[in-house]
């Protein structure tokens, strides 16, 4: 086959039940430039064999990576060294597309470095939201931070600014400027890699195309406690993209999530001493987002701490 035109990236690990949905949704097509890359992370559920098993089915658009567990950003990455695809595109392996899938991404590719689209969740109970914003498109990179802002902050309660899997990249971009999910990061990962690509992206479009259903399950890493780094290394990446920000609203936005981040870490701290780290950690990045520091209670901590311990 020729080289495709898209490349679709979906990491696999303990998706049993649901791969097969997630493959046959991008496969079932009469569409014909793509190719579907599964990177089975390590899985131990039987994941392994079953995406052998779709490749045989399908071996003109379907390749197939073996590898350790190491996590999404590791297993994302290892598909973004093989991919031949001019555009990609990125899918959990627990979602699906809609049958149109394919006719929205051929439509719209080619008018921009980046396509935001549309998506549902859908509830296990069956419960489905609706995320979709209104039709954009622009070369200005000052309207372009505008939409940004819009996306992370919108009506729908959501960002609908970080997840890769809602947007079609150019491959050209990412190659030549090596972007790479960054090892080892399990939260924010997704944000990122845009945060990145959008540094060289110099067109931008937004569609109100829903073409992507994100699987809603209860519990999972979302809910999780994080590690101190997930949200340093998330407030750093958007200090550095405050310096290329073209517009003060957009940069003073930038430097205002990041400080949120490390606010968000200092909520989520639990104990004294885990209150006093982040706190510490707070104030340094009040400094460099600049940030007012707050008042915060940190002393009303430790007594609670100390009336535990009694």
């Amino acid at each position: 086959m020729e080289s495709p035109k898209f490349s679709v990236i979906i990491p696999v690990y303990n998706v049993a039940p649901y791969l097969r949905q997630c493959v046959e949704s991008l496969t079932k097509t009469d569409f014909d430039s793509y190719e579907v890359i599964l990177i089975d992370d390590g899985s131990t559920d039987g994941s392994a064999e079953l995406c052998d098993k779709l490749q045989q089915e399908n071996v003109d658009h379907i390749k197939v990576i073996h590898k350790e567990n190491a996590g999404v950003s590791v297993a994302r990455n290892s598909g973004l060294e093989i991919c031949a695809g001019e555009y990609i595109t990125f899918v959990d392996s627990d979602d699906w597309v809609t049958e149109n899938y394919w006719e929205v991404l051929n439509r719209e590719c080619e008018k921009a470095d980046i396509v935001f689209f549309g998506m549902r969740k859908i509830h296990e109970s069956g419960f489905v939201v609706t995320y979709q914003t209104n039709e954009f498109y622009s070369e200005s990179s000052e309207e372009i931070e505008k939409e940004c802002q819009h996306l992370i902050e919108n009506d729908t309660y959501l960002s609908l600014y970080g997840f890769t899997w809602i947007k079609l990249f150019r491959s050209s971009i990412i190659k030549e400027h090596n972007i790479r999910f960054i090892e080892g990061q399990f939260h924010y990962e997704d944000e990122l890699f845009t945060n990145e690509y959008m540094r060289y992206a110099t067109s931008m479009k937004v569609i109100s195309d829903v073409i992507y259903n994100y699987r809603w399950k209860a519990g999972g890493l979302t809910f999780s406690r994080k590690p101190t780094q997930q949200y340093t290394t998330m407030a750093d990446s958007l200090i550095d993209a405050s310096e290329f920000a073209k517009t003060t609203k957009f940069k003073d936005f930038l430097r205002v999530r990041s400080w949120n981040m490390i606010f968000e870490y200092f909520l989520n701290s639990k104990g004294f001493k885990s209150k006093w780290k982040a706190s510490k950690i707070l104030k340094e990045y009040s400094q460099k987002a600049g940030v007012k520091y707050p008042r915060l209670s940190v002393l009303k901590s430790l007594v609670q701490e100390i009336i535990r311990r009694k």
